[in-house]
């Protein structure tokens, strides 16, 4: 649910910015944007339940779920170069969740986290030179339409880091759970209650 409302409001972010010539159809922004959002972001949700207690490490790959965006950018492409667009794209989508979420995971070295964090900035700073440029002056950081929008832009790529974030997150402390991680997984605390 959280994938789909998040696909939602970028998909209202590029109809503002496209104005009057934005149309919405059924490939486009149902089975290219909708769609797999929902998808990545129930992997995700995967992800967040076999990270609090304490699943297999082969979790971590659930940082590559962004991937399906590049997936169903392919549906419906007419020429090699719009095939293209839509692997670069999804490519994109995976690097920038997987460098956001290592900065805000909490994990791994402090270098990697600024390093993860400076790259994570680069769509808003390429947001803020292109946007007028592309959509007019009105849409300029300094004007009220485009400090909105950019603001609007960067609230969306830190949501969309935080979710990255979690196949990268430890598990939580004393959440160490043997076998298989579930609804019928318990925790040593849990069991003792019972008793």
């Amino acid at each position: 649910m959280l994938g789909t409302t998040w696909a939602a409001s970028l998909r209202g972010l590029m109809s503002t910015i496209a104005g009057v010539s934005s149309t919405v159809e059924w490939s486009g922004t149902f089975v290219q944007i909708l769609a797999p959002a929902a998808v990545v972001g129930g992997l995700y949700g995967w992800a967040e339940h076999l990270r609090r207690f304490d699943g297999p490490p082969w979790r971590r790959w659930f940082a590559l779920a962004p991937l399906l965006f590049g997936l169903a950018g392919l549906t419906g492409v007419a020429t090699w170069s719009d095939a293209g667009a839509a692997a670069v794209m999804g490519l994109a989508l995976t690097v920038i969740a997987a460098v956001g979420g290592v900065a805000l995971s909490g994990t791994g070295p402090l270098w990697s986290r600024l390093l993860g964090g400076l790259l994570a900035i680069v769509p808003v700073v390429v947001f803020v030179t292109v946007l007028p440029g592309a959509a007019g002056p009105a849409f300029a950081l300094a004007r009220p339409r485009g400090a909105w929008l950019t603001v609007y832009f960067a609230a969306l790529l830190t949501v969309y880091c935080l979710a990255g974030s979690i196949p990268f997150r430890r598990a939580p402390r004393g959440r160490r759970v043997t076998g298989r991680a579930g609804p019928s997984a318990r925790l040593p605390a849990e069991a003792s209650a019972d008793r």
